[in-house]
């Protein structure tokens, strides 16, 4: 049946409702939601405040990557671990083959608490992992409000994940026994073909050479790894950045680590600044000098002279960075990270305020910038963004971070050629953001920024740059983050 034909007959039997096509969304997967304002909800009802437990909307969509799937669910939870959620697809749209789940024939079910899923083939069952499925998920901290993207060139036993153009699907939760759609069948959404508005490429580039550039990269203790170096040093100096964090250098010690990287340089400037700090070991380079140097737990905070050999000689506020260098405790060390944000967040009060041992001038630019690891309770995140303590008793009252008093802005880089902003990626995960960049945007303005996934680049944009394809896979499982940021005129502020 002609698209057209079957566009206006879905149109006249549905009410141009549910599962009726529309044009392709340009969704973000980056945690945030704005861009679903676009899209209608294929099923379910918006959810109470006062909801003890339940799921809410769904909305689908696709774009030329991924089946896009946006849900609500109450309470607070992680979408990573310790939950009942689970999605099954129909993608054939056959009731009759697949796992027969709440009136539709599941090809594939994913439990979202256990981290698997399983898909049903023409030969039998098999569990299926995130890299099986082209599983994207955010955000990675607790929320009632999550997004994920589904590879739709998937295959799995051999066969495409997504065989054809229509798709129910079934949301439900063991722990609630809620299902959405409430009735049997599945929500039915038709894949459209109709292209999303185009993805603009972010180039690598600077969009002015007076910006100054950050670089983030965790390593993952892999620094000096002969088998990675060559694909480092590409990378290192496509990005080209003035002041370089490389966390989680714990094996090497600082002058072996400084000058290993030295050595992979091709370009860069005739001195650099060297220092290491906190429990996981970040080492920094700085093409400006580094005024002093704190550990924060596992992360830390150094303070930047940007206006070495300017007119104002690193007097004024704009010459001066506070950089906290984030290398939070990962993984279930919930307690520490939270302590650590609370370290974090009353290191920038103090610094603010003068109260601690070091003051830094009224509408001083600062940046907080690492592996944040936030992939547990979103008040880690809230803790360094709004600096809202919680042991209030140990690190003293919380205090908006940013001098015009407000929260700092989260930047959210995304990917260069790809509308995802998830920074790593791994066996046991989905990928996610892991890596953050918070800035005070009431004394700084941000030029370029984005996440380095060398797979994802266009072959003339490897050969531009003279990278690999496989560059930033071999290095580590996190990703290159970069942020330009713009100094702001003491007339500005």
């Amino acid at each position: 049946m002609p698209r057209l034909l079957l566009v206006l007959l879905c149109c006249t039997v549905m009410a141009c409702g549910e599962g009726a096509p529309q044009a392709s969304a340009r969704i973000v997967l980056d945690g945030r939601f704005a861009d679903w304002d676009a899209v209608t909800p294929i099923a379910g009802d918006a959810l109470d405040p006062g909801t003890v437990a339940g799921l809410g909307r769904l909305w689908v969509t696709n774009d030329e990557y991924s089946l896009l799937v946006r849900f609500e669910v109450m309470p607070e939870l992680s979408l990573q671990a310790d939950n009942g959620l689970e999605l099954c697809l129909d993608t054939d749209n056959d009731a009759t083959t697949g796992r027969s789940v709440h009136g539709i024939g599941a090809e594939l079910c994913w439990r979202f608490g256990d981290r698997r899923g399983t898909f049903v083939s023409a030969t039998g069952e098999i569990e299926v992992e995130h890299q099986d499925v082209g599983l994207v998920t955010a955000p990675t901290v607790t929320g009632t409000d999550f997004e994920i993207g589904l590879a739709l060139d998937a295959e799995s036993a051999g066969e495409p994940l997504f065989p054809g153009d229509t798709v129910r699907l079934v949301l439900r939760d063991g722990a609630s026994g809620a299902v959405v759609p409430a009735a049997p069948g599945g929500a039915r959404y038709i894949l459209s073909e109709a292209p999303p508005p185009p993805l603009v490429p972010i180039d690598i580039a600077r969009y002015d050479a007076s910006h100054v550039r950050l670089l983030s990269y965790n390593l993952n203790n892999h620094l000096t790894d002969p088998e990675r170096r060559t694909a480092l040093a590409r990378i290192l100096n496509a990005v080209d950045a003035d002041v370089i964090l490389l966390q989680e250098v714990q094996d090497t010690p600082t002058e072996e680590a400084v000058a290993y990287v030295l050595a992979l340089l091709d370009r860069g400037h005739d001195t650099w600044y060297t220092a290491k700090v906190g429990g996981e070991s970040t080492v920094i380079l700085s093409s400006f000098p580094i005024l002093r140097a704190d550990s924060l737990g596992d992360s830390g905070g150094v303070l930047l002279r940007l206006g070495e050999g300017g007119g104002s000689g690193g007097s004024e506020p704009q010459d001066l960075l506070l950089l906290i260098a984030l290398s939070l405790p990962c993984c279930d060390e919930s307690q520490r990270r939270a302590a650590e944000a609370d370290l974090i967040a009353g290191y920038v009060r103090d610094a603010k305020s003068g109260a601690g041992e070091f003051g830094i001038p009224q509408g001083t630019p600062i940046v907080l910038m690492g592996d944040a690891n936030l992939v547990g309770l979103v008040q880690d995140r809230r803790t360094l963004q709004y600096g809202e303590i919680v042991d209030t008793v140990t690190h003293g009252p919380g205090a908006l971070p940013d001098w015009d008093g407000t929260p700092l802005a989260d930047l959210v880089p995304r990917l260069t050629h790809r509308p995802q902003a998830f920074t790593w990626h791994g066996e046991d995960f989905p990928p996610g953001r892991l890596d953050y960049v918070f800035y005070s945007d009431a004394t700084l303005d941000i030029g370029n920024r984005f996440v380095l996934h060398t797979p994802s680049l266009p072959q003339e944009t490897l050969e531009d740059w003279r990278l690999a394809v496989e560059d930033t896979d071999v290095v580590t499982d996190h990703l290159p983050v970069v942020a330009d940021l713009i100094l702001r005129a003491n007339s500005e502020q």
